[in-house]
């Protein structure tokens, strides 16, 4: 295959300081990002809130996935797609251990620029449509999902081959938007104002998740108050502030509880929590078993 749009196996997305997914893609000349991810390397069984300029298209190829869209949730089984908006906030949980999935991203300038006719026909409407995510019921989709994920895996797949498919694709979705405008299985995007505000408290978390910080500080960072910083956490991500930040928190911690052979004290410190006590408890609350039990059974 070559090499720049094999398909890659996606652990935790990289977050930029602003809070968004930065979709890397291996070629900034080929702008398309082929994934795939199973129920064991899915961020450690789950992919926390995130979102990213790239339109996303998932196809679950086995087993069952939970996508959360603030406080709306959809339920895909295998054989079942489902379309991102741009920016939408959303996390992924596998519903079971069967769960695989296949998913490909693209920025919506690649199909051109604003003022372009290709762009201004397909994809500004997209991008201005209230609907942040859509569950694809025409089979046709799926189908081409599948067609791309089994040519994803050749090593004969070529940029023209890739290129075309990406082209049938967005036709497909552009004949299932304009026939289904109000789509019963559409997911809303949230309120904008209170969209910007959650995806700013996010981002500072993001952004000093190893300091010590308040639920103060994180509603001074979107100039809103301590009551409405907590509304918005708990009415679109089902979660307190502080758990959000632990449970953040305990997912970094997670990767170097794996990856290196640091004391377990110096991961506390260095992901944030005071004690090592308070860490223990923190993590044996999400996973079941202490950092050390942990470390031992996932190794």
């Amino acid at each position: 295959m070559n090499k720049t749009i094999a398909p890659e196996i996606h652990f935790q997305p990289y977050i930029n300081a602003e809070g968004m997914e930065e979709v890397r893609y291996i070629d900034p000349s080929f702008p398309v990002e082929l994934w795939s991810a199973n129920f064991e390397n899915l961020a450690h069984n789950r992919l926390a809130t995130h979102w990213h300029e790239a339109f996303e298209i998932a196809l679950i190829v086995s087993g069952k996935a939970i996508y959360h869209f603030g406080p709306e949730y959809v339920t895909l089984s295998s054989g079942e797609a489902l379309f991102i908006n741009s920016a939408v906030p959303h996390d992924t949980t596998p519903f079971d251990k069967d769960l695989e999935m296949f998913t490909i991203a693209f920025p919506p300038r690649i199909f051109g620029l604003p003022g372009y006719k290709l762009y201004e026909e397909t994809v500004a409407p997209i991008l201005q449509s209230k609907n942040g995510a859509s569950i694809l019921t025409d089979p046709k989709i799926p189908q081409k999902l599948e067609e791309i994920y089994s040519d994803a895996q050749s090593p004969e797949l070529s940029f023209m081959r890739m290129s075309l498919q990406i082209l049938e694709l967005w036709g497909l979705l552009m004949n299932y938007f304009r026939q289904n405008s109000s789509d019963q299985y559409a997911i809303r995007r949230l309120h904008s104002r209170e969209e910007m505000h959650l995806k700013q408290c996010i981002a500072f978390i993001r952004k000093n998740w190893r300091e010590t910080i308040s639920i103060e500080d994180i509603a001074n960072s979107a100039s809103i108050s301590k009551n409405t910083c907590y509304r918005l956490f708990k009415q679109y991500l089902q979660l307190t502030p502080m758990t959000y930040i632990n449970q953040f928190r305990v997912s970094q911690a997670e990767l170097m509880l794996l990856e290196t052979n640091q004391p377990v004290i110096d991961i506390a410190l260095s992901c944030g929590f005071n004690s090592v006590v308070y860490f223990d408890r923190v993590f044996k609350q999400i996973h079941g078993k202490t950092p050390l039990e942990y470390r031992h059974s996932e190794r």
